[in-house]
């Protein structure tokens, strides 16, 4: 299955990766304190979109232990793809 089918269902971030301008496609997450909006990366300043650090801190109001999933969506897909094949039931 390709990266794009498995994160077709999802709301994703549409900032651009610094260092080549790629587009980010990460997880979308809300501060529950501020409302920012923003995805989640390794380190700061990775994407121009970016909310949030690795450790899960607002990079709008420093906040900690405030970010939630957006509009999770469907990850039923990525659930088959981990999965694998499934063995036919008699």
């Amino acid at each position: 299955m390709r990266y794009d089918d498995l994160k077709a269902n999802l709301t994703l971030c549409t900032g651009a990766r610094k260092g080549g301008g790629e587009p980010c496609r990460g997880t979308l997450y809300k501060c529950k304190q501020c409302g920012g909006i923003g995805c989640r990366q390794s380190r700061d300043d990775l994407c121009s979109d970016q909310g949030f650090s690795v450790t899960g801190r607002c990079l709008k109001c420093e906040a900690t232990g405030q970010m939630e999933i957006i509009a999770p969506g469907d990850y039923s897909p990525q659930q088959a793809w981990l999965n694998g094949p499934q063995p036919a039931s008699n």
